[in-house]
Formats: C-alpha cells, structure tokens, sequence
C-alpha cells in the first residue's frame, strides 16, 4: 500500500501516541453518547441539560453508568449539571472557534475541530489565532475532509504528552490542549516553541485530519 504524505506523519504522530497511552478510548457506549451529545450542542447551542442527557442516552442505548463515566471523564458542566462541553466541543471560553448550525462552540485545541467535523451534519467553520503573532487563521472543513483554509501556511502544532494526559480533563489540558495551536506557518511555530524543550510536531491542516481520524477511529465505527 501506498502512503500518503498527509498518511505518513499522521501515522507517525500516531505511534508516539500510542507509545505515551495517549489514545482516547470510550467504548462503543460511550462513543455513541459522545457522538449524540456532539450534534446536540451544535444543533442548539445551548446547555444540554440532566434530562436531556438522559433522554440522549436511552436513544442511543447508552446505560446509566456508561453516561455518568462518559461526563465525569469529559465533561463541562454548568451549576444545574447541564452539559456545557464535552471531549473538546464548548459553550465555554476556550481558544478556538467552531462556527456550525449559526451557532458558535469552541474547541479546548486545535486539533479537536478537525477530529469532530467527521461526527457533524453540516460544513463547519473554524477560526483561531496564532498564539505567536496574533494573526487570525480560518479552515472550512465538512465530515469528509478539510476543503479551504487561510493562509495556506497554516500549521497545527501536535505534542506528544507524558503518560497520564487522559486522566482527567485537567491533565488533558495542561499536558495537551494548551500546546496544541493553529499557527500561520511552521515558521511561527518553530519560534514559539524554540525554548521549550517538548516534542513537538507541525502537521499541515490535511495532516492534522488524518490525525483526528486515527484518533477518533474507535468513535467513527459507531456512526
């Protein structure tokens, strides 16, 4: 078989994930539920609330303890215990913005729009800046792949974590989300992190979809 360019380094950035235990696992339940919650807040835009989860799962066939394990592992919630975000897709003030349905989400990096626009009904919009120069960065992406983005340097910057980064949404934060940027170059980013001293890959936004869907593949089976 042959290997694609945009296949090789997704397949590379994969294995050092794998190599860490970096790989997003919630079952064929829980990935249901995740998928449901998913077009629910970006349908609405709004909380999804206690009830509404509820009523989620059950039409997704999700038991109890398998929706309770899918929102204390990745879920935002609000004071009523509303669902506010979920495994990278916010309500909350998180850097990037994933505008789909008229509606504007936001993303916990830069990778999660491009591993979540698969699980969508509709074209999405992204826009986030650079965290080096400021400037903005736009991607167009639909379920079946990235189809524009300005400028067309633009890069995403993949870190490999310590062991333990998916044990909590905090630790997905610090050791993952808050490394994970869209940049307008490689240029940019290389300069942005030349002090520090973590394993850093820059993957183009094609390149950074692969990604997502060798992320999320176990997600995707149950579409």
């Amino acid at each position: 078989m042959t290997t694609t360019p945009s296949t090789a380094i997704a397949e590379k950035v994969w294995d050092r994930f794998q190599a860490v235990g970096f790989t997003p696992d919630f079952g064929p339940e829980g990935s249901r539920l995740l998928i449901a919650l998913y077009r629910k807040l970006a349908a609405e835009g709004r909380p999804i609330t206690t009830d509404e989860v509820e009523e989620l799962a059950k039409g997704a066939d999700v038991t109890s303890e398998e929706t309770r394990s899918l929102i204390e592992r990745g879920g935002e919630l609000d004071d009523d215990g509303a669902v506010r975000g979920i495994v990278g897709l916010s309500l909350n003030p998180h850097p990037h913005k994933f505008l789909i349905h008229g509606h504007e989400l936001r993303n916990w990096c830069a990778l999660d729009p491009l591993l979540i626009a698969p699980i969508m009904t509709g074209a999405v919009e992204l826009e986030s800046d650079d965290p080096r120069s400021g400037e903005p960065i736009r991607v167009s992406v639909s379920p079946s792949g990235v189809q524009a983005y300005e400028p067309t340097t633009a890069v995403v910057s993949i870190v490999v974590p310590e062991s333990g980064a998916t044990d909590s949404i905090e630790a997905v934060w610090t050791m993952f989300c808050q490394q994970v940027h869209f940049f307008t170059s490689r240029e940019s980013g290389e300069q942005f992190f030349s002090d520090r001293g973590i394993e850093v890959y820059f993957l183009t936004i094609e390149e950074a979809f692969e990604l997502g869907r060798l992320t999320f593949g176990p997600v995707y089976t149950q579409l």
